[in-house]
């Protein structure tokens, strides 16, 4: 990133490297969520081969996991659409059921229900075989109208920690667990 305002060096993506990332409604392509939930739930569907970058990064004891934070993206963006004000979404009370695991082309729908005028439930279906789906997680979403309000002082956070552990031995370590991260999903420096 600059540093001197004035530089004349430009360190924006080209045009076409960001059409690339993102689909016509502003999301990423890797996640894809058509809008909007009808009154009835049926909502937005995904449809996944296992060939998706965040299938081959996440592994967990040999399986192909959809990782939770994906799921959490998957809802924010479905809510976002919902609401249609341009605010900020914040998800509480979530819950992961159950692993959400792709072991050949899965359909996946978020659903989401209204519960109070600002609030709408959300969950994360898988279709299986037989046709009936099965809950993977779920939640509430509500737009954010004040996102200053919620900021962490990450300085105040970091002051007082004596143990400084590297990335490396943090995803070695998680991989003796059987959690098997690629170069998509490590986004750890230290802790």
């Amino acid at each position: 990133l600059p540093t001197y305002p004035f530089e004349k060096h430009r360190f924006w993506l080209a045009s076409s490297q960001v059409q690339n990332m993102v689909d016509g409604s502003g999301m990423p392509s890797t996640l894809p969520v058509s809008p909007v939930s009808d009154a009835r739930g049926h909502g937005p569907t995904i449809m996944l081969t296992g060939d998706e970058w965040f299938l081959r990064d996440h592994i967990v004891q040999g399986r192909k996991l959809v990782p939770g934070v994906v799921q959490l993206e998957w809802a924010r963006a479905a809510a976002a659409v919902y609401f249609e004000k341009g605010l900020p979404v914040q998800l509480e009370q979530v819950a992961w059921l159950r692993p959400l695991e792709v072991d050949g082309p899965v359909q996946v729908r978020i659903a989401l229900r209204p519960e109070q005028e600002s609030r709408v439930h959300y969950a994360v279906y898988r279709k299986m075989e037989n046709g009936e789906e099965e809950i993977a997680s779920q939640g509430y979403a509500l737009p954010m109208p004040d996102q200053d309000s919620r900021r962490l002082d990450l300085d105040g956070l970091l002051f007082g920690s004596e143990v400084l552990v590297e990335a490396d031995d943090i995803y070695r370590r998680l991989s003796g667990f059987g959690l098997t991260y690629g170069q998509g999903l490590r986004s750890l420096g230290q802790i």
